[in-house]
């Protein structure tokens, strides 16, 4: 049976997860405790669907279209404007979240 290790996280990665090695392994898992809340104020995570739409937040329906700044062509300005207000859009803690209209297998997760 596989023994795990906690490591620190490596830089530049959120601190919402808890990195582990896996003994006698390749690489590292991180595990983010199931719908508690508490990382939400450190999150910085978003979350891009194969439909184009990004996601402040899994545990919300708030999204944001990113196609429209992508095609035709890139507007980069536009771009910069959809991620800015897509982080604007993060819950500060889970009670500030709007539902689960989208299934998991729906977003990618």
């Amino acid at each position: 049976m596989a023994t795990l290790k906690p490591i620190a996280p490596p830089a530049g990665h959120g601190l919402i997860s808890n990195a582990w090695l896996v003994r006698n392994g390749q690489g590292e898992i991180g595990l983010i405790a199931p719908v508690t809340g508490r990382a939400c104020q450190r999150c910085d995570r978003l979350r891009l669907t194969a439909d184009g739409m990004l996601r402040p937040c899994l545990f919300s329906d708030s999204e944001v279209a990113l196609k429209p700044a992508l095609r035709p062509a890139i507007n980069h300005e536009m771009l910069k404007a959809l991620l800015v207000a897509a982080v604007g859009k993060k819950p500060k803690n889970l009670r500030e979240t709007t539902g689960f209209g989208r299934k998991m297998s729906q977003i990618g997760g």
